[in-house]
């Protein structure tokens, strides 16, 4: 009983440290958690998924009748689930006021689910109440954590990882009496606790579930060489079928969705080649976090980044001080082994067996490229092993320290803490005064602007983003980053937004798509689709959105709401009239030249050249060179050479080679005149295509 109560105040007292200590990572005493933490990136992605979580519950996390429109978003095909993680936001979702709070306070709360699992698998260590303190502290505060943050909120729920190395030593330690340990034959509760485990473990990110079964399945046939006999693999291994069975429980309405819908071949697809991108590396492992605080160990980190190649997200991989005495020491132990030196502790011995296997799995062109080159390159960033290898060395810590002997205790408690303060002071990732600022100083901006956005569009309304971004994964566009246009869904409330629909499912916004939005044919489509705004993030253009602006606001004449900062603009196109003839192939052309060169040409007159510019006749291309006089160009008085140019310059925007300029000159010395010339550059391939003329 003392002991339990030890233990309890122990538990308490490292749930507390870890969540204040997350707490001053970020600030905490400086920062709104009411808004969201920026406007792009995966941070955006995840309050995205929040919102649509707590907005539909459960069912959010699959579908988004406000993202794709006029789609509905089919989120259950994005490559990131985590059921574990949906869950609690689901239940953060009943108490909370909002999905952007819901977010913080998950984040935060991984920090404490770190510590609590860490310390539960540490009590099957040692029973020194102060070292599981400390390292349970220093599992929750590993720089996996900070590197993982926010924007990887997912990876930051590694509480399941001590979880996974549980399941591992119970299958390799115990004897099973039909599917549980014998020690366990009259302690119901924990039998219940052991495959609830090997649930929540299945429920995780596919990462740490897929790690665990691994660490799992190396204990099972070490027991097996261990035991010869096949039984475990039908009592022992049940732990890992219950795992894979959770695994399948988990991703069944992603299958049955595929199986009713086909499956998507487009969304989160990845290469086989990624394995060795995103791939272990020792060094990695070893040296000092980037954002140390002691330069010196921050220097060593950043020297080895700059000169070295393929520097990615496995510079996350950094174990911290603590973790890497107990990596060094499994390496030691693995020597010994080899060396056959006397090592009688067996449960050490398997600890730094699973880290040597966990390497060579991982690390470039290990047994891991085998599983994405022959199986399924699905599990590509094999770096983030390194978790599994921080809660694996932290327990070969605990089995070293806790044999040095009670009579060195306070000696060791001392040290032992000393190092804790250092990892603390140099390792945790403390965010820069203010480091909210910007999303402050952005989320009035935009509160302001979408609130005006909402007003105009009114209740269900249907919104178009320009430039259009495909989602999920895909590269900037211009200034306009990944995940950007989500914002306009974090920022409303009664809005569907075009952006969102998964590549390979909903293409109907994407297919609407055309002259890049810059003409009335386009609205046109989307009108007829049920859009009535259109939305222009102007980062996304290489002008700075000069050119679609002028079309929206020039040639279409409509008024914007522009957000206070210039960068976003949205136009009501709800009372727009546009002809049907805005379909015909030529429209946007011929409405664009006259436009461009300030010319008045009656109705009649434009329909007839439409008609005949359908037919490629010679008589458009006649009518065509008569605005061309009419504007101002002098085109009869140009010489040969010159007049071929201009009409390259002018119509295919760019200069002719010397035997495309060789071969023009040639006709027209044979005769061609210059309208019959026109004619054909109008009718080019290259024309047409450049025009989307079809």
């Amino acid at each position: 009983m003392i002991e339990r109560n030890r233990n309890i105040v122990g538990i308490i007292f490292a749930m507390i440290a870890s969540l204040a200590l997350a707490c001053v990572s970020i600030r905490i005493w400086e920062i709104d958690i009411n808004i969201p933490i920026g406007s792009y990136g995966d941070g955006v992605l995840a309050t995205t998924i929040f919102k649509s979580i707590y907005e539909n519950g459960w069912m959010g996390a699959y579908f988004c009748d406000s993202l794709g429109a006029p789609d509905v978003a089919s989120l259950i095909d994005t490559p990131f689930f985590d059921n574990g993680m949906i869950a609690i936001a689901c239940v953060l979702s009943k108490i909370l006021p909002n999905a952007n709070m819901v977010f913080y306070v998950d984040y935060l709360m991984t920090y404490v689910l770190a510590a609590v699992s860490m310390y539960l698998l540490l009590n099957c260590m040692t029973k020194d109440v102060i070292l599981k303190i400390i390292l349970s502290i220093s599992f929750a505060i590993t720089p996996y954590h900070f590197y993982r943050g926010m924007g990887h909120i997912t990876l930051s729920h590694y509480y399941v990882v001590p979880i996974a190395i549980y399941l591992a030593l119970v299958i390799y330690e115990e004897a099973f009496c039909y599917a549980i340990p014998e020690k366990y034959r009259n302690k119901k509760l924990k039998s219940v606790g052991l495959y609830l485990g090997c649930i929540v473990l299945g429920m995780s990110n596919v990462y740490y579930a897929y790690f665990g079964v691994l660490c799992m399945g190396i204990a099972l046939l070490l027991k097996l060489v261990k035991t010869r006999t096949v039984t475990v693999l039908y009592k022992e291994a049940l732990l890992i079928y219950t795992v894979l069975a959770s695994v399948f429980v988990g991703l069944l309405p992603k299958l049955i969705y595929a199986a009713k819908y086909g499956a998507n071949t487009m969304a989160g697809v990845r290469g086989q080649w990624e394995v060795e991108i995103y791939a272990l590396k020792i060094i990695q492992l070893l040296l000092p976090c980037s954002y140390n605080r002691v330069k010196l160990l921050a220097d060593l980190n950043a020297k080895y980044s700059s000169y070295q190649y393929n520097i990615n997200e496995n510079s996350f991989a950094s174990l911290g001080i603590i973790a890497t005495i107990g990596f060094l020491m499994a390496c030691y132990s693995v020597i010994c082994l080899v060396a056959k030196r006397e090592n009688k502790d067996d449960r050490k011995n398997f600890l730094s067996f699973l880290i040597l296997f966990l390497v060579l799995y991982s690390m470039a062109g290990g047994f891991g490229a085998f599983i994405n080159y022959f199986i399924t390159p699905e599990i590509r960033c094999l770096n983030r092993t390194s978790i599994v290898i921080v809660c694996i060395s932290l327990c070969i810590v605990s089995l070293l320290w806790d044999g040095i002997g009670k009579k060195k205790r306070i000696l060791k408690d001392t040290v032992f803490a000393a190092i804790l303060v250092f990892s603390m002071y140099s390792e945790i990732m403390v965010m820069g005064s203010g480091w909210q600022v910007q999303a402050k100083n952005e989320n009035a901006v935009l509160n302001k602007f979408f609130a005006e956005v909402e007003k105009s569009a009114g209740e269900d309304g249907m919104i178009y983003e320009l430039p259009f971004m495909i989602f999920p994964e895909t590269n900037a566009i211009n200034e306009m980053q990944d995940y950007e246009p989500a914002i306009g869904y974090l920022y409303t409330t009664n809005l569907k937004w075009s952006y969102g629909g998964i590549r390979g499912r909903n293409t109907t916004a994407q297919n609407l798509l055309i002259d890049d939005g810059f003409s009335e044919r386009f609205l046109y489509r989307i009108k007829e689709a049920g859009f009535n705004g259109v939305y222009i993030d102007t980062k996304g253009y290489a002008d700075r959105g000069v050119a679609i602006i002028d079309f929206y606001s020039n040639y279409m004449g409509l008024t914007p709401i522009v957000s206070d900062d210039n960068w976003l603009y949205y136009y009501d196109i709800s009372n727009v009239k546009i002809s049907e003839e805005v379909n015909h192939p030529w429209y946007q052309y011929v409405n664009e030249f006259i436009h461009k060169n300030g010319l008045r040409i009656g109705e009649k007159e434009k329909e007839n050249v439409l008609s005949k510019l359908a037919k490629e006749s010679s008589s458009a291309s006649q009518t065509v060179y008569k605005w061309l006089m009419m504007a101002g160009y002098e085109v009869d008085s140009y010489e040969a050479k010159d007049y071929v140019r201009f009409l390259y310059n002018e119509f295919l925007t760019r200069e002719p080679s010397q035997d495309e300029m060789n071969l023009w000159l040639e006709q027209i010395d044979n005769g061609l005149e210059y309208e019959e010339v026109l004619g054909g550059f109008l009718y080019s391939d290259e024309f047409k295509s450049s025009h989307q003329i079809q």
